[in-house]
């Protein structure tokens, strides 16, 4: 498949790499020099992500047990990681400002193309994130996918961005506007994250429209969203939950045999 896609190498975090036959393709890669390891993320994988996708169709009953559920959280964040992504720039004097906002949720090319045009609008990109409560508010109790940390780091890495606005409001004001010298606020006509109906008639950037700072960017052909990408995985449920069965059972345990001091680094990842 690397040959295929003419790819060099396959990565992977150290955790263990099993496709849907059961076979370790750490152990496979690393036979022909195709495989490279690095250090996971503990509590962030493309397994639980899906798992959230799928329970977007979820039915009300069971939504409604889910959230008496104890939250169970293996991400730990720290400054010095948050440190670590971000490109550590602050604004020249001469930059023309810029700031786009939204949730940001679930990282996806979509989101990727709206940023890197946001930028094209100036020098020095501002994101602002809003917080789960802010996103739960006005886009319902299904979201955020991914809770506000993860989305932090997710946004530092991308290279458009120069810097985030953690927790940034909904409603955007003019005391964010000023303090960060914003010269141009982007907003893009697009299908994510639109708001409950019932929030519908809030201008969100009433504020940037008085002061002749809002650009509407017009709709992007064939936009990728998150609901879209959960569709994809909705027409494919079956063999997806399927995967991320097995995939969960393997990560739970791999977690707790962390926690315990048991789990050993296979020597195929110092390859």
């Amino acid at each position: 498949m690397l040959g295929q896609f003419h790819c060099d190498f396959y990565l992977h975090g150290d955790d263990p790499c099993y496709n849907t036959e059961g076979v370790d393709m750490c152990q496979e890669l690393s036979k022909v020099g195709k495989f490279k390891v690095f250090k996971r993320t503990s509590g962030v994988s493309t397994t639980g992500l899906t798992a959230k996708l799928l329970r977007l169709f979820d039915s009300e009953d069971v939504k409604q047990a889910r959230r008496k559920e104890v939250p169970k959280q293996q991400f730990l964040q720290t400054s010095s990681k948050i440190a670590y992504f971000s490109n550590q720039r602050e604004p020249l004097p001469t930059d023309t400002i810029v700031y786009m906002a939204g949730s940001l949720d679930l990282m996806h090319p979509g989101w990727i193309d709206r940023i890197k045009l946001a930028k094209e609008q100036g020098d020095f990109l501002y994101v602002g994130i809003w917080d789960d409560e802010m996103t739960r508010f006005y886009r319902g109790n299904d979201f955020p996918i991914q809770p506000l940390q993860e989305r932090v780091l997710e946004a530092l890495a991308c290279r458009y961005v120069d810097e985030v606005i953690i927790g940034a409001p909904f409603i955007l004001t003019k005391d964010l506007i000023t303090t960060l010298n914003i010269s141009k606020v982007v907003v893009f006509d697009t299908a994510e994250d639109s708001v409950m109906q019932e929030h519908k008639g809030v201008d969100a950037y009433e504020v940037a429209r008085k002061m002749n700072l809002l650009v509407e960017m017009p709709p992007i052909e064939n936009e990728l969203t998150l609901e879209i990408l959960a569709s994809r995985v909705l027409d494919q449920k079956a063999e997806f939950e399927k995967k991320v069965l097995k995939k969960t059972n393997s990560e739970n345990k791999y977690y707790d045999e962390k926690q315990t001091g048991l789990a050993e680094v296979s020597p195929v990842k110092n390859a």
